[in-house]
């Protein structure tokens, strides 16, 4: 319905009016991506879809029709979602407990449509964030990529980030599903970098050296010796047959300390043949000979591909400065040899 009122009135102005070409059309749809690229680096993100990481968690996806569609604009890949929702959902719950924002590009084809996240635990606990101006989101705007951050310290419903097994975004109009369809890139969480990281590039900044091995043989490889997944160059420890364990120092600072009880976790990547594996990390002050020693378990099926343990020393003695880092995997079958690779360390988390 078109209609003429007079001035502030319900009535009537009695105008004559003339209409052409008055037609429906569908909201625009993206020719390209987001005209910005994700800029940080990828041992700093875990990426479940963006052309920018050269890998990203496997995950299957559904929207409110069904399955989603991927269309690739300008030799870009982008996720068209339909029916007013996109869900992700990782095959192996996602360990965000050392990751601090969330990230994605989003165009939208409802303005007036609420927008929001939810995270899902995999105790069902679950928390939602309204993606809103009124909270601090950026304005939707029709027919235009728009990129939104999300600090997962805001997510304080769930139980932890540690196993997040489902990430929904959801267009509402009220209490109703709004059916928008949407497109999204660039879905990523990130960290900032750590205090200091070892990667056995030449360019390390804190240096490196393997040193003190114990029960095998330790080297740097590089190029096809890498796993694939891996960056090059990579630690590996060779342990020997009859040996329950290998294990070499890393990593001494000449100055300052690797954790301290603000910054006091450490991540490893880390590629072993087997399931399960129990891995220690040691950490000593030089000088005063004071060491601390925690142990993490790989995943119960990632034999064969790399993989990120980490360890939490906040709730240990943070009196001696820990300037030493040491890493041992526990044999597996102690009778035979067995090979561990090790890479991206990352302390001060």
């Amino acid at each position: 319905v078109v209609s003429s009122h007079q001035a502030g009135t319900t009535t009537g102005s009695g105008e004559t009016i003339y209409l052409d070409d008055v037609f429906f059309s569908q909201p625009p749809a993206p020719t390209t991506g987001p005209p910005a690229a994700p800029d940080v680096a990828a041992r700093y993100a875990l990426s479940l879809f963006s052309d920018s990481f050269s890998s990203a968690i496997a995950t299957s996806w559904v929207d409110g029709s069904g399955a989603t569609e991927d269309t690739v604009l300008s030799g870009n890949t982008v996720k068209k979602a339909d029916g007013g929702s996109l869900t992700a959902s990782p095959v192996s719950a996602l360990d965000l407990s050392l990751m601090q924002t969330l990230h994605f590009d989003i165009w939208r084809t409802d303005e007036t449509a609420e927008l929001r996240l939810t995270l899902v635990h995999t105790d069902d606990t679950e928390h939602t964030i309204v993606l809103s101006a009124t909270n601090g989101y950026p304005s939707p705007i029709v027919g235009a990529w728009t990129h939104i951050d999300v600090s997962l310290d805001d997510l304080s419903s769930l139980t932890s980030l540690s196993s997040i097994d489902r990430i929904t975004l959801s267009s509402h109009s009220g209490s109703e599903n709004s059916g928008e369809t949407i497109y999204i890139d660039n879905l990523y969480t990130s960290k900032s970098a750590p205090e200091y990281e070892v990667t056995f590039s030449p360019d390390d900044d804190p240096g490196f050296a393997l040193g003190d091995v114990a029960g095998g043989n330790s080297i740097l490889v590089s190029g096809r010796d890498v796993p694939s997944g891996g960056d090059s160059p990579a630690a590996l420890l060779a342990k020997s047959a009859g040996e329950t364990f290998v294990g070499a120092s890393f990593l001494t600072l000449d100055s300052g300390e690797l954790i301290t009880s603000s910054a006091a976790q450490v991540s490893m990547r880390v590629w072993t043949v087997d399931n399960s594996v129990t891995v220690r990390l040691r950490l000593e002050d030089v000088v005063e000979e004071d060491t601390v020693e925690l142990s993490a378990v790989t995943g119960s099926d990632k034999a064969g591909e790399w993989q990120t343990i980490s360890w939490d020393f906040s709730g240990e003695d943070h009196s001696p400065v820990y300037n030493k880092a040491s890493v041992f995997f526990d044999a597996v079958d102690q009778a035979d040899l067995e090979y561990y690779f090790f890479d991206d360390v990352q302390f001060g988390g």
